[in-house]
């Protein structure tokens, strides 16, 4: 990746400022098409703006990252200064190299609509409208920010942790339990609270497919598609009404059928499918960044640019990254939930951005600098 990337380049950048609509794309649109031609030098985006249309916020994504006619795209460094929040949040998290000013905020929420003359049926489509909204954005959001959060991890992973019963020391735990223990070390603790949920979330979500997965064991092999279908709905039926945590009031009609089709969609996908392709993929390229010391030289021992050390890898690091994969969309499920300002440093704790300016936390940057001097 190009070192220009991991700095900000005023002379090639725009900035986004202010409500994120239709007249913004218009304004930002010459610029955008002139620095794009000189790809494939990177584009800074700088952000100040308290949000707007997703809709416009994506298409000025789409605009920046369009290739040119020789195929060759612009990556993006994108930089809050003052605020992203909303639509502008999403934009930072979309850069390929994200930085925040000090005393930047980046503010997280859910997904909001306003209606008119709204009935019992319109309110209902429009609840199960922002649960799938929530749902599509917590995912999209996930996949920009996993590969930040497993820098954090191996980065702070040897930090000293105060070990309980319920806390495993870092040699014991998984790469999600050292995660959480720096979370719970650095963050406020109101999001320290978000952590916690999400990790409630990712083992109730796991308790679920170990369920379907013993159900599919049974199966006739050549069970008729539908058929298999049903009864992974029934299983999460069956798995809903056992839950001690559900309250008097939780029903299907009020926004229980579209959790039961999230949770069927989701579970669909995590048995098979694109998950599982994004989950090789993150092996691939991450892969060893999940490795304690011993298996980190033994890998090199083996020699990393072999076919039986991939596999070694794969076979090894696979249950480590699904679970931390799933653990990510969690944590981006609960920041689509309530209202979430984070300070610049929260915001590079939970994998917002890259880099804090003026901060000594360590950074992609730093690495690669480092590395370049001393190669």
């Amino acid at each position: 990746m190009e070192s220009s990337l991991y700095r900000e380049s005023p002379a090639r950048a725009v900035h986004i400022s202010g409500v994120i609509d239709d007249q913004l794309v218009g304004r930002l649109t010459p610029a955008i098409t002139a620095l794009r031609v000189d790809a494939p030098q990177p584009i800074t985006v700088y952000i100040d703006s308290l949000g707007g249309s997703t809709y416009y916020a994506d298409a000025l994504v789409r605009l920046l990252r369009a290739p040119t006619q020789d195929g060759q795209p612009c990556p993006l460094t994108t930089v809050v200064t003052t605020v992203a929040a909303s639509a502008g949040a999403d934009l930072l998290a979309a850069g390929d190299y994200a930085i925040a000013f000090p005393g930047a905020t980046v503010h997280y929420h859910g997904t909001r609509r306003s209606a008119e003359g709204i009935t019992i049926e319109k309110a209902a489509q429009l609840a199960g409208d922002l649960h799938r909204a929530n749902e599509k954005f917590a995912l999209r959001l996930a996949k920009r920010v996993v590969a930040r959060l497993l820098f954090v991890f191996s980065a702070h992973r040897s930090l000293p942790s105060n070990s309980t019963k319920d806390s495993p020391s870092p040699a014991a735990a998984s790469p999600v339990e050292v995660l959480i223990q720096i979370f719970t070390k650095a963050l406020d603790s109101s999001l320290v609270q978000t952590v916690h949920e999400a990790t409630k979330l990712q083992r109730q979500t796991r308790t679920l497919v170990q369920e379907v997965e013993k159900l599919l064991a049974n199966l006739p092999e050549n069970e008729p598609r539908v058929e298999v279908e049903a009864r992974i709905l029934k299983a999460i039926l069956d798995y809903e009404l056992k839950r001690k945590d559900r309250g008097q009031e939780w029903s299907l009609h009020d926004g229980g059928i579209d959790e039961l089709r999230t949770d069927f969609l989701q579970l669909v996908d995590y048995l098979g499918g694109s998950h599982r392709t994004y989950l090789q993929q993150l092996i691939k390229d991450y892969g060893v960044m999940l490795l304690d010391a011993a298996e980190l030289a033994e890998f090199k021992q083996r020699g990393p640019d072999l076919p039986d050390s991939a596999q070694w890898l794969a076979a090894l690091v696979e249950p480590r990254m699904e679970e931390f994969w799933y653990f990510v969309i969690c944590l981006c499920r609960g920041l689509q939930r309530g209202e979430h300002s984070l300070s610049a440093k929260d915001a590079y704790w939970l994998g917002l951005v890259d880099e804090v300016l003026g901060s000594d936390l360590p950074c992609i940057r730093l690495l690669y600098e480092q590395t370049k001097s001393s190669g």
